[in-house]
């Protein structure tokens, strides 16, 4: 009865997982760019980037256990979940790299 609610969970750490990085990486960008101090703002870029590989390792150990869940839910043991987690990493993965790689930003939009 609950199999279809699986489709809810991939949809969950998509949204997540890019939204929340796409958040961090966007008002840091901002940040970083209003500021006129070289040397402020080479700091204000190792916090980001600090703060973004923090996040995505989060969005990584979210993506595992939701997985996991995913599996007890279906079948009835979290060992079934092995499946489900690894690609629930692999869509967050994506999001990282896209995120990461600025193909898609924010920032840029606002110059």
């Amino acid at each position: 009865m609950l199999k279809p609610y699986v489709l809810v969970g991939f949809m969950l750490i998509g949204i997540t997982g890019f939204t929340t990085l796409l958040v961090i990486d966007s008002l840091t960008s901002l940040g970083t760019d209003l500021e006129t101090d070289v040397a402020k703002q080479s700091t204000l870029q190792l916090e980001a980037n600090s703060r973004f590989e923090l996040l995505g390792i989060a969005i990584l150990v979210q993506s595992w256990l939701s997985g996991l869940f995913l599996g007890k839910i279906t079948s009835g043991s979290y060992s079934a979940g092995f499946r489900y987690s690894i690609i629930l990493i692999i869509i967050s993965i994506g999001a990282i790299i896209i995120i990461q790689s600025k193909i898609f930003s924010v920032a840029s939009i606002f110059g």
